[in-house]
């Protein structure tokens, strides 16, 4: 669930290039060097091969042993190689979800390598599970205006049309940091593929010295 939080005080890498070719043995079994990496596998092998370890390369034995091109090549720093993993830059999203767009409405690729492609602040996941175009920088689930209107407080934030968001108060003096919902917005008209909108609501100004915080949530 993506959450958005804002505070009111009133006082008064891309994939690395590969050059090694790696080639599969013939059935018989046997080996060969080529481009700089030795290969010690075959598919037709009866017994497993010992890992092989080189400069560029690191091979897994097994009936069917492969060869990681890249083996210190880990994306997120999570300790499992790119060539690996399902997950390379650790969104949540799935490198097979990033490279068909297919968590997002309409289907939209995005950089498997980077967990936020359009280097908003919203992880790709994040916008996806909020509607949001994550090509888009300026898209996202953020407050685009605070100010104080006709005597009251008022915020506005991005949002997808057909979504219900609730808008929450916590007093910043309560110990007990209690969640007030406040009021909630379902915007019903947007604009483009992305029906893109924005939601408002207007907040009583506390009194002089007191200190909110508020958060809008999608519900």
């Amino acid at each position: 669930m993506k959450r958005l939080v804002l505070c009111i005080g009133i006082a008064g890498s891309l994939m690395a290039a590969v050059e090694e070719e790696a080639k599969v043995v013939a059935s018989g079994g046997g080996g060969m060097k080529e481009g700089g990496m030795v290969v010690i596998q075959s598919i037709g092998q009866s017994v497993s091969t010992p890992i092989q370890q080189g400069s560029s390369f690191v091979q897994q034995g097994g009936f069917l042993g492969f060869v990681l091109m890249n083996p210190d090549l880990d994306t997120d720093g999570d300790g499992l190689s790119d060539e690996l993993d399902g997950d390379n830059d650790g969104d949540t999203l799935s490198d097979v979800d990033e490279n068909n767009g297919s968590s997002f409405s309409p289907p939209t690729v995005t950089n498997l390598n980077l967990a936020d492609t359009d280097g908003d602040g919203a992880t790709d996941a994040e916008e996806a599970a909020g509607g949001f175009n994550p090509l888009d920088a300026s898209r996202s689930l953020k407050f685009d205006l605070s100010r104080i209107e006709n005597g009251t407080f008022r915020v506005r934030w991005l949002a997808r049309a057909g979504r219900t968001y609730g808008l929450y108060r916590f007093d910043l003096s309560d110990p007990a940091n209690t969640k007030v919902l406040v009021d909630t917005a379902t915007p019903l008209i947007g604009i483009g593929t992305w029906l893109e909108t924005k939601a408002s609501r207007d907040i009583p100004i506390p009194a002089s010295g007191s200190s909110f915080s508020y958060l809008v949530e999608e519900l």
